[in-house]
Formats: structure tokens, sequence, C-alpha cells
């Protein structure tokens, strides 16, 4: 049997740049992701609360730790996954010229009532190993957690202070 091996990280970023410039994704209305092969993953597209809360909270962490966050950010791991917010420190961003951004530091993720706990969790897992430090998961009642290879935590390691806007919940 033939073993079929994933892409490597630049085989990936052009994978990535290659569906970003196709047509028939221009008007697509929702998330493209990639897997670990390249194949695309296409899903609806999130609510106008969660993409508000992505933004406030996004705003929030460029506001206490300067850099740059940035909204529907797509994040090189095992494939390309769209973040809902990634933070970058200092003046990453703007000296990153990849398709995709690669070790944010800073992850948001706002579950959706179509999100699984472990699909979360999984996701969570796959920003830690390719370099984040912290997924920040807004849980569907509103809870916010921070997760790290240590485990998930009601703090923040970078020391973050969170709240979500007003009329946000329940989704």
């Amino acid at each position: 049997m033939q073993t079929v091996e994933m892409l490597s990280p630049d085989e990936l970023q052009r994978r990535w740049q290659s569906v970003t410039e196709d047509e028939e994704f221009a008007h697509f209305e929702g998330r493209a992701e990639l897997d670990a092969y390249g194949e695309v993953a296409l899903t609806p597209p999130p609510s106008f609360v969660h993409q508000r809360i992505a933004n406030d909270l996004a705003s929030q962490i460029q506001a206490q730790l300067g850099g740059r966050a940035i909204v529907e950010c797509p994040v090189l791991v095992d494939g390309v996954l769209i973040a809902d917010a990634a933070w970058l420190s200092g003046n990453r961003a703007a000296s990153m010229t990849t398709p995709a951004a690669e070790r944010p530091e800073i992850v948001v993720e706002v579950s959706s009532p179509r999100n699984t706990k472990k699909g979360l969790a999984s996701k969570a897992a796959r920003f830690l190993a390719h370099g984040v430090v912290e997924v920040v998961i807004v849980d569907l009642d509103g809870t916010i957690r921070f997760v790290t290879d240590a485990g998930g935590s009601a703090t923040s390691r970078f020391g973050l202070r969170l709240t979500l806007p007003p009329n946000s919940y329940p989704l």
C-alpha cells in the first residue's frame, strides 16, 4: 500500500496561496481551510454576533498587548486553519510575508453551535503543536478559557483581561 505524505509547510503555504487566488472560491461566502494534504474544507460563514465577539476580543488583545491582532486569520498548522482572531507580537505581522500566519502567539476561537468540544479541543491542540502559546476559547455559555500546553485555565499566560461585548450570548 502506498503511503501518502502530508504537505510540507512550504507546500501548504503555496497551496494556500493558490486557494486564495482561485476564482472558484472568490465568491464563496464562508470559510475555506486546508487539511494536511492540501484538500480544501468549506464551512458556512460565522454569524454576525460570532464575528462581533471575535473582533471585540481582537481589539482588546491588541489594546492590552500592542502588536497586531487580525480577525479571520489563516494560520499554518498541519494544514491551514482560519482562526477567529490571532495576535502577533511587536512588528511580526508587518514583517510576515507568507500567505498564512506562522506561529501567532495567541489564537482566539469563538464557539458556534456547530462546534463540538472534541473538535475545539483538537483545533486548540493543533494550534499549540505548531507554535501558538495560548488559545483563547469562548464557550457557548460565554465562558472564556485560556488553553496552553499546560492545559486549560481561567487566567491568561499573557495577563489578558477579556470581556465579551453586551448582548453576545446566547448565540
